[in-house]
């Protein structure tokens, strides 16, 4: 396996070629350079080499901590970035257990480029490249949910529809990598739309027959004005976007139902949107460019200031959207409607359950929605609200993190069919298993972001913790490595509650680095400069300690040392080369 790696992990190649197209000859190769004598000779130097390229991929552009916990230093520092480097490089396709098509999808790529941003822009640069000129993205905005590095574009599902892949995965790793390198140009690199005819294009004057290329920016915002033509504005909805979700378990709920997560993350890519263009007005570099405002019947060149305002109008009535019919006090956001307009996911979910004492009771939580209100929806959202949102999260929380939602679906409840017939295949796993109340790892770590921006470092480092591989304290129970992190660990209602599965392959080691990186330690990169937001946990505070964080940011190392008085979370000073500044942003430096 180990050889395998070796030879198709050629971090100097393209990245739309994994593996020789003929493996016969691929492995006879192998068995050439490293059987025999001098084969043995051969591998031992090309592991050398190996270590050493991985030592310098790790190690030579600085992001590096200490804190209290040695345990968090050495994964962050060293086994989260290698981590981060393989899933960019195969994304979920070396993984025969849990998927194995050798393909590589378009919302795991996105956010495992986001990871990789702070260490190296430059390999992250090519990735988003690809991901524009791959044909992946269609006309309409929509996209097709991945592509084969052999055979281009997925075409195996085109009737079902992707929407939360158009809903901010690409517009956040894009704003991500600017606010790092200030390399505006990536949003006008051409994009190459797919040429497939396929049945997501309603419209046949969506389907990009004559080849049409345009912007990265032009095709960002088509995202945006699709999700606006696709939400359901019929006098018996609610005005949210339908599903598919987040959530690839939700997979019965129908095209006439509603998606409180998608509608939320659709916030939450406005807002992007419209700091990416404020900055190139701001720059100097803004131009009318194609976009389709609200009531228009078709595209135009629109100025960029009509198009901040035409963003803010759709913004603010999907939030109101939202704020009226998805928003329970006491709960926080729900799920969604099914397509008979139920709600599911809020406090009038009725459970089913094999356990009398629990059968017929109401209520029931997703993670999801919780932790993206916060995330997106702080703009719109006064201190209860936020503070309810926070508190629902903890409700939920258990030993092992907190679990996609709770109670979990009885598969083996007789009534728990109709769930199954009106929901999806997550009423059919197992209760703690897979998005049946799993803890997903990816979502703790989103939620610990949300605690962050919440202020409540204490409950965010609390879920960070407990889903660190390098931190679980009993391996019979935990059964997976400690140096890589899990898609999920099996939730309470499984017996094996605690064990980690399918390791490596996961968006949450990107989804890991951020938060310490800019949650916990509140390194956050701006298009102005770096910003400082310490919210570290209260018993690291008032004890004389000092933690660390070296940043390479825009040419220059920055070398940063927190002095851990009892108060540094709600008020401190910051001095640069020994002089003290105002405020919390660090203005760029002159390498020199």
């Amino acid at each position: 396996v180990h050889l395998c790696l070796l030879g198709s992990l050629d971090l100097k190649g393209p990245n739309n070629q994994l593996l020789p197209r003929d493996p016969a000859q691929w492995r006879q190769e192998i068995l050439t350079r490293f059987l025999g004598k001098a084969g043995l000779d051969n591998a031992c130097k090309e592991f050398e080499a190996t270590r050493t390229k991985w030592k310098e991929l790790i190690h030579g552009t600085q992001v590096h901590i200490e804190t209290p916990v040695p345990e968090v230093d050495a994964f962050f520092n060293t086994w989260n970035k290698y981590q981060i480097y393989i899933t960019n490089r195969v994304s979920r396709c070396i993984s025969d257990e849990h998927e194995g098509s050798g393909g590589m999808g378009f919302r795991d790529k996105a956010q495992d480029i986001d990871g990789l941003i702070p260490f190296n822009s430059e390999r992250a640069r090519e990735y988003l490249v690809t991901m524009a000129t791959v044909g992946v993205l269609r006309r309409d905005g929509s996209c097709v949910p991945g592509w084969s590095s052999v055979r281009g574009p997925y075409d195996y599902d085109n009737e079902r529809v992707f929407r939360d892949h158009s809903s901010g995965w690409l517009q956040r790793s894009v704003s991500n990598y600017i606010k790092e390198t200030g390399d505006l140009d990536l949003l006008f690199e051409k994009v190459v739309y797919s040429p497939k005819h396929d049945h997501v294009c309603k419209d046949p004057s969506w389907i990009n027959k004559a080849n049409e290329e345009a912007t990265l920016i032009e095709a960002l915002l088509r995202q945006v004005t699709y999700l606006w033509r696709e939400r359901l504005t019929d006098p018996d909805k609610h005005g949210l976007i339908p599903f598919r979700d987040w959530n690839d378990a939700l997979d019965k709920v129908g095209e006439r139902s509603e998606s409180v997560w998608i509608s939320l993350a659709y916030v939450g890519s406005i807002t992007l949107m419209r700091e990416m263009i404020e900055l190139l007005i701001r720059k100097g570099r803004a131009e009318p460019v194609i976009y389709s405002k609200q009531g228009a019947r078709k595209e135009t060149k629109v100025d960029p200031e009509e198009i901040l305002a035409d963003l803010e109008a759709k913004s603010d009535e999907v939030a109101a959207c939202l704020l009226k019919h998805a928003w329970e006090d006491g709960h926080g956001f729900i799920q969604g409607f099914r397509e008979d307009n139920a709600r599911f996911g809020s406090r009038e979910d009725l459970i089913h359950s094999t356990d009398p004492k629990k059968d017929g009771k109401k209520g029931r939580k997703f993670l999801m929605p919780l932790c993206w209100g916060v995330l997106t929806m702080r703009d719109y959202l006064d201190a209860r609200k936020l503070h309810e949102l926070c508190e629902s999260m903890m409700a939920m929380d258990t030993r092992y993190g907190i679990p996609l939602l709770a109670p979990g679906y009885d598969p083996l409840a007789p009534r728990t069919k109709e769930d199954q017939d009106k929901i999806g295949r997550i009423a059919l796993f197992q209760d703690g298993d897979k998005e049946n109340a799993a803890i997903f790892v990816h979502a703790c770590l989103m939620a610990a972001r949300a605690f962050y921006v919440a202020r409540r470092g204490d409950d965010a480092f609390n879920v960070l913790k407990k889903i660190t591989p390098s931190l679980q304290d009993d391996p019979d129970v935990y059964c997976s490595e400690p140096f890589a992190t899990a898609e999920y660990l099996r939730g309470p209602g499984c017996e094996e509650f605690g064990r980690g599965r399918y390791t490596t392959v996961t968006g949450s080691a990107a989804w890991y680095f951020r938060v310490v990186l800019e949650g916990l330690f509140g390194v956050q990169s701006g298009y102005e400069g770096l910003e400082i937001v310490p919210n570290f946990p209260s018993n690291w505070l008032g004890h004389g300690k000092t933690v660390r964080m070296k940043k390479d940011f825009r040419g220059a190392t920055y070398e940063i040392e927190y002095h851990l008085g009892r108060k540094i979370n709600e008020s401190y000073s910051i001095t640069v080369n020994g002089r003290p500044i105002e405020g919390n942003r660090l203005i760029l430096l002159d390498p020199s």
